[in-house]
């Protein structure tokens, strides 16, 4: 690896993350609890995740919160609100409910991605600043077979609030599964 990256070359760096997923398509890219990703594999839900906001309207210009820990769909939805050309907004997802609406209200961010576990934080904090649409990821989501195991330990670990269940949150496989259907513009 070199310890440089020449930006004439790469431009962006959704130039980089293309160019990469070409050149190491096959290549796992990331891990999460023993089931691998390719970088081919994070390309196509990048790109369902990049279809789905353009076709909620969303794109150059536009915040998107993500509020997940470091979990599969972590890299794929990342890349997918960078394709779209929208902001990432970084979100601590221990933040309280205060926290969180300071930082919606700062950044502007009308759509938040967010791991099952804190939807009541995004509940909470939504009471005072409203945001437009929000998707719910599992812990196990992108792990196959294996990510439903991972999601109910977790689960039984720290369990999702029932009553802190927003109304109307879009699943994260709904996302993907809508977004496969057609390719970013």
């Amino acid at each position: 690896m070199p310890t440089a990256i020449d930006d004439r070359i790469h431009g962006t760096l959704v130039d980089l993350f293309q160019t990469s997923r070409e050149t190491y398509a096959g290549n796992r890219l990331i891990e999460s609890f023993g089931v691998g990703l390719t970088y081919r594999q994070v390309g196509v839900v990048a790109d369902a995740v990049t279809v789905w906001l353009q076709g909620q309207g969303l794109g150059a210009g536009d915040r998107v919160a993500v509020m997940m820990p470091n979990v599969a769909a972590y890299m794929p939805v990342v890349f997918g609100i960078l394709q779209a050309g929208c902001t990432v907004v970084n979100v601590n997802p221990l933040y309280t409910p205060n926290e969180l609406a300071h930082q919606l209200r700062d950044s502007g961010a009308k759509t938040i991605f967010v791991i099952a576990q804190f939807e009541h934080t995004v509940k909470a904090a939504t009471a005072d600043v409203p945001v437009d649409r929000v998707v719910r990821v599992k812990l196990g989501d992108l792990l196959g077979f294996k990510g439903h195991l991972v999601t109910y330990v977790g689960g039984k670990k720290t369990p999702v609030k029932k009553d802190g269940q927003i109304p109307g949150a879009v699943a994260f496989a709904d996302v993907v599964r809508t977004g496969r259907g057609g390719r970013p513009r």
